[in-house]
């Protein structure tokens, strides 16, 4: 995907070839740059593929300074600016006199047009990831679904010169794990690099979907809150296999585990952790006929340690392994 966003350097930055301060979310195979202006440390990152353009800004500010960025050309992007201190970043568009607010810890879609930001940054730590999406993953019949994105995609289609922000929502446990997943599976000297970046891209999608519903006031009642979990529960499942973990679910929806736990024992009158284990045979099942050659690999596809960890949970599921389901 062409590069539409840049970071200017300031006026007499100088490139560091061998940097004294470690990136804190280092990014596999991306091009990476230093520099210093004023006693400021500055890093960027950035990887190229072909559904998705991934950057990451990372400033340590001993002065506090302005620096710009340049938007090359229309385009829609998910921002998750993790460090950013007490106070907000502002992306000043001073030509069409818009902001764009960048707080930590909370997300957001941008469309950015074609322009250039100033952005403020005081003494601090800030690190801000980016990526820039492929908008033709928004179909029209996710209208509905996606109704607080879809502004910016139609933005994005017909390159309106304003740009825009969605609403913002909490960057949890379960984000900041598929980020660093993210960062760590990029390789393109492996043919399905491409695949394993539009999954990731799609499950961020999904779960910016159902972070929001927990924030515009439609997920209130105990009924409503708990089936919000088994979908969240359910996507962890499609995503991270045996690695879905109900702790991590409890995190990212702010809800405390032993309410959860009595909500699901209450409304669908079994345990979570069953409930959780049910989803990952079914899971295991819809993959078999993919796998049923090699069970090694569908262990490892579903983060099950081997062949024998999956043939024990199965079992104790379903009352056989799965290499004797396999023979019926």
């Amino acid at each position: 995907m062409k590069r539409t966003i840049t970071l200017n350097q300031p006026d007499g930055a100088t490139e560091v070839m061998q940097p004294n301060q470690e990136i804190t979310y280092p990014m596999h195979h991306a091009e990476t740059y230093y520099w210093e202006h004023q006693g400021n440390q500055f890093v960027e990152q950035t990887f190229d593929g072909r559904y998705a353009y991934l950057y990451y800004f990372e400033f340590r500010i001993s002065t506090a300074t302005t620096v710009t960025c340049r938007s090359h050309a229309p385009d829609l992007h998910l921002c998750y600016p993790i460090e950013t201190g007490e106070q907000p970043l502002m992306m000043y568009d001073e030509l069409h006199d818009i902001k764009l607010i960048l707080t930590q810890n909370r997300a957001s879609y941008l469309y950015l047009s074609v322009t250039d930001f100033q952005v403020d940054l005081p003494i601090g730590h800030y690190i801000i990831r980016g990526i820039t999406l492929d908008a033709g993953l928004f179909r029209p019949n996710f209208t509905r679904s996606f109704a607080f994105v879809m502004p910016l995609v139609h933005a994005k289609r017909n390159a309106t010169s304003i740009s825009m922000q969605s609403v913002d929502f909490l960057i949890g446990t379960l984000t900041k794990h598929e980020l660093d997943a993210i960062f760590q599976n990029l390789n393109p000297k492996v043919l399905d690099n491409e695949h394993i970046l539009i999954r990731h891209q799609i499950y961020l999608i999904k779960l910016s979907r159902l972070k929001i519903m927990m924030g515009d006031g439609s997920i209130t009642t105990p009924l409503t809150i708990i089936n919000h979990v088994r979908e969240i529960l359910s996507l962890m499942i499609d995503q991270y296999g045996n690695k879905a973990l109900i702790g991590d679910l409890a995190e990212s929806v702010q809800v405390d585990r032993s309410r959860i736990y009595k909500l699901h024992k209450e409304y669908y009158r079994c345990n979570l952790s069953t409930y959780r284990n049910e989803l990952l045979v079914e899971r295991i099942l819809r993959e078999y006929d993919h796998f049923h050659n090699n069970l090694s690999g569908l262990a490892y596809e579903l983060n099950f340690a081997g062949l024998s960890e999956l043939n024990r949970f199965f079992k104790k599921m379903k009352g056989q392994s799965l290499t004797q389901y396999q023979k019926h």
